[in-house]
This record gives C-alpha cells, sequence and structure tokens, in this order.
C-alpha cells in the first residue's frame, strides 16, 4: 500500500513539472513571435516592403452604433368636424407647406349657422342698448322721487317702489351684457367652425399616405392624410453601459447609410437615456441630422458614428504597420541602412485605420506591408524602388 502510495506522489508530481515546463515552453514561443530571430551570422536577409513615416495628425475616437431613420415630425392629420368631404387638394406623394390646405368640407351649413349667430349678436347689442335707456330712466326717476319724498310730498312706500324700479332695470342692464358676451361667442365659434373647415397640414413636408375621397363623409378624429418632415431626421439607437458614459449631448455624429456608405451626413446628439431600456437592455441616444435635400428617407438602416474624443497634432502610424501579441504592440521601424529594427510600441488611441502610439519619433519610417514577414536585422528593399 505504501508503496503505492509513493508511487501516486512522485506521478503528480512528475505532472506538475511538466505542466510548468509546457507553460514556460508556451511563454517563450509568444515572446519568438513577438520578436523573431535576427539572421544568423553570415546571413542577411532580403524582404520587399513598403515604408511610411510616422507623422504628427488629427485622430478621433468615436463609438458606434445601428438605427434606423425617422422623420423629425411626424404627424396624422384629423377633422376637428364631422362632415361631408368638398375636395381633396392634394395627393400621396406630394410636398406640402405649413398650413397648406389638405382636404375641403362642405361649408354651406357652416356659413349659414354663422350669419344665424351674428344676427343674434345684433339683437343682443340691440337689447343692451334698450337696456341702458332704461336704466337710465330709472334712475333719473328715482332722482325725483326722492326729492319729493325729502320734501315730505310722497311717502317712503312710494320711494321704496321707485328704488326697487331701478334695481330691476340694473339686473336686466346687466343680463343683457351677459348676452351679448355670448353672443360673441357663438360668432367666434361659427368662424372656428367655418375655418375648421379647411383642414390644414400642421408641418411643412411630403404625404406619405391618403385615407379619404370627395364625396365622403367625415368624424370627427378620424385620420385623413400622414404627413411627415424629412427636412430634419432623428436616428434612435442603443449603446452599452459603458459606452454611455463616454456620450455627452451635441456631441458630434457621422450618420451614414447601410446600403450606401458613401451617402453620409453630419449631425449631433440631442438626447441621452439615463435610464436602460427593458427591450433592449441598453442605452437608447438619439441623433438629429438635416437633410435638405431629403436624401435619407424613413425607414433606413443607418451607421451612426458618434465622436467622444479628438486628439490634435500626435504622432500617428497606419494600424496596419502595427503587430500585436496579446497585450503588447510593436512595429519594425527601417533605420538609416536600410535595415529593419523590431520596435515595442504604446498604443493610445485607434480610430480603425490610424493609431497613435509612442515610442517612436516624428519622421522614423515603419513598415506597412510586407512587416508580417520581416525580422529583426532583415535587409530592407522598398517595393516603390523595385517597381521603378
Amino acid at each position: 500500500m505504501r508503496a503505492r502510495a509513493f508511487g501516486t506522489v512522485v506521478s503528480i508530481a512528475f505532472l506538475g513539472i511538466t505542466g510548468l515546463g509546457l507553460a514556460g515552453l508556451v511563454a517563450v514561443r509568444v515572446l519568438q513571435r513577438m520578436q523573431p530571430e535576427a539572421p544568423t551570422e553570415g546571413t542577411v536577409r532580403e524582404i520587399w516592403v513598403t515604408s511610411q513615416e510616422v507623422r504628427r495628425g488629427n485622430i478621433e475616437n468615436s463609438i458606434r452604433a445601428t438605427g434606423e431613420i425617422q422623420p423629425r415630425q411626424d404627424v396624422r392629420v384629423a377633422s376637428k368636424l364631422p362632415g361631408k368631404v368638398r375636395s381633396v387638394r392634394v395627393q400621396e406623394g406630394e410636398s406640402v407647406e405649413r398650413g397648406q390646405v389638405l382636404v375641403r368640407l362642405e361649408t354651406t351649413e357652416l356659413h349659414t349657422a354663422k350669419r344665424q349667430a351674428v344676427a343674434a349678436l345684433a339683437a343682443a347689442r340691440a337689447t343692451v342698448d334698450q337696456a341702458k335707456l332704461a336704466l337710465d330712466n330709472q334712475e333719473r326717476e328715482f332722482k325725483r322721487t326722492k326729492g319729493l319724498f325729502e320734501a315730505n310730498l310722497i311717502s317712503e312706500q312710494q320711494l321704496q317702489q321707485v328704488e326697487m324700479m331701478v334695481l330691476s332695470a340694473r339686473s336686466q342692464y346687466e343680463m343683457a351684457k351677459t348676452n351679448i358676451a355670448q353672443a360673441e361667442a357663438a360668432v367666434e365659434l361659427a368662424g372656428t367652425r367655418l375655418a375648421d373647415a379647411d383642414i390644414c397640414s400642421p408641418i411643412p413636408g411630403v404625404i406619405i399616405s391618403s385615407h379619404v375621397n370627395e364625396g365622403e363623409v367625415i368624424s370627427p378624429g378620424m385620420t385623413l392624410m400622414h404627413v411627415i418632415d424629412l427636412s430634419a431626421i432623428k436616428v434612435e439607437a442603443g449603446v452599452s453601459e459603458t459606452e454611455i458614459m463616454q456620450i455627452r449631448r451635441g456631441a458630434e455624429a457621422l450618420v451614414s447609410l447601410v446600403g450606401c456608405p458613401e451617402v453620409q451626413l453630419r449631425g449631433e446628439v440631442t438626447k441621452v437615456a439615463h435610464a436602460i431600456s427593458p427591450g433592449t437592455h441598453s442605452f437608447d441616444i438619439t441623433v438629429e441630422v438635416k437633410n435638405p435635400e431629403g436624401t435619407i428617407k424613413s425607414g433606413m438602416s443607418v451607421i451612426v458614428d458618434v465622436l467622444v474624443e479628438r486628439r490634435e497634432n500626435v504622432l500617428l502610424v497606419p494600424k496596419r504597420a502595427v503587430s500585436r501579441s496579446g497585450q503588447r504592440y510593436a512595429c519594425y521601424v527601417v533605420d538609416g541602412e536600410g535595415i529593419a529594427r523590431f520596435s515595442p510600441v504604446e498604443v493610445l488611441l485607434d480610430d480603425g485605420i490610424n493609431c497613435q502610439i509612442s515610442g517612436l519619433s516624428e519622421g522614423e519610417r515603419v513598415i506597412v506591408q510586407g512587416n508580417f514577414e520581416a525580422v529583426d536585422g532583415a535587409k530592407v528593399i522598398e517595393r516603390q524602388n523595385l517597381e521603378s
């Protein structure tokens, strides 16, 4: 039993030592791949490459998201009145201005109602004039009667009777004035209803659908036309919780069509969500873009690049010049004698095309094509020289 136990312990120890040895071998292999061995003594390897100078320039850091185009204004036009459609002034696909008449209702009954309201107002004003005249007469009579009472020519009861008549005349006058206010409101309402018979577009835009025909009887609230304004558009897109921390309202954004990437418009972030969307588990942002030519249509799929950082006058190299192994980066630099030199660098920002780096100097030449075949100490032959 003891012999078996001893054998098991020896096996485990052997396996542990073997595992450590393999881990060490892997680490050595990674370093070897990151920094290939120089050519052996007496041999000089030649490689064809294209190189480019380390230069100073500007670089931007953007967050990319996808979304769908929505019009900034989207209105379904409805009637406030019931009635019969007299005429339809526009058709689907037509552009309209704010306040342009889209549909006109029959107005015969509305004109009659307004004339009646105007006549009622005139009668109410006449009634007020009559009531004012009666009140003035009663007040003069009361003044005369009061003088007679003070001269002991009439009784107090007679004075009170005249006073009651004054109060009645004043009440009738106030009521007549109230009737005028009501009649004026009726005239205003009749005018409003007559104006509402012209159903107008509340926004400038395009008619994308029409649901009404001449002669049709419609009801209040019934959707007649759908108008959208594409002179400015908005895109709602979702970003992660890490990305939302970097996005600010007012940030610049570039919107490009998924199906036509060369069509690009610049806009800005107008809304940043403060809570996660339960449906998508992302944070919504809204980007607004001016679209004066109407190039981008509602419903199109787009890519949104939101600018979160811009760095100016920094050292840049093409991204293809940088090789990576784990978290380590390096470039091959062509020295003054045309020899490739392995140079570790630090990548500070990557925009997908260029990298901001440290560890090199402006004007040094880095290999941008042929660098994956390069080894430290290899002789470099520039491709443009071979092609000339």
